[in-house]
């Protein structure tokens, strides 16, 4: 659950549902498993909040190699994150692959510690239950669940990818301009 909060690609619907079966099993305590979730969860968050906070800063103060970047869209990217950063940063926990991406922005626009770290549990601790009890209640089955989110995972990740290539279609087109 660390790995995964730190942006590594370490899918929790698979680790989750697989810890609520053991919970299903007795060979795990339901708040152990969601307490240790939920706390990996949350140092692995803070590793990607402190690289934003540390690194981000070069990339708004215009220091990026990033040709693609401009001021004006990171000024409206902050004025964004400044409004709806807390919101965000609660409910992305809840998107597969978005969860883990939105702790960088966090640490990059200045979000308080203590608020982004409140916000985070309040995305990580339901979608940890919610899958630990999965695991638990699909008992003996808990292959269909890994089999389900699977295909969620992909999904997702073919969503990002295509995003990704929209973005740099629309970046190299208006830079042809």
């Amino acid at each position: 659950m660390l790995l995964e909060a730190a942006a590594f690609p370490v899918p929790s619907e698979i680790i989750l549902p697989f810890a609520g079966y053991l919970v299903y099993e007795g060979q795990m305590g339901f708040l152990m498993v969601v307490s240790i979730t939920t706390l990996a969860s949350l140092i692995g968050s803070f590793i990607d909040y402190y690289l934003g906070f540390k690194l981000g800063q070069r990339l708004l103060a215009g220091m990026s190699p990033l040709r693609y970047i401009n001021q004006q869209h990171l000024r409206r990217a902050e004025a964004w994150f400044t409004r709806y950063g807390p919101v965000a940063v609660a409910l992305f926990r809840l998107m597969p692959a978005a969860r883990v991406l939105i702790s960088f922005p966090a640490g990059a626009y200045r979000m308080g510690k203590w608020k982004f770290g409140g916000y985070t549990l309040a995305g990580c601790l339901p979608w940890n239950v919610f899958l630990v009890c999965l695991g638990w209640w699909l008992g003996s089955s808990w292959s269909a669940v890994v089999g389900a989110f699977r295909y969620v995972n992909l999904v997702a990740y073919a969503v990002l990818v295509l995003l990704g290539v929209w973005v740099s279609h629309y970046l190299i087109r208006r830079r042809g301009r």
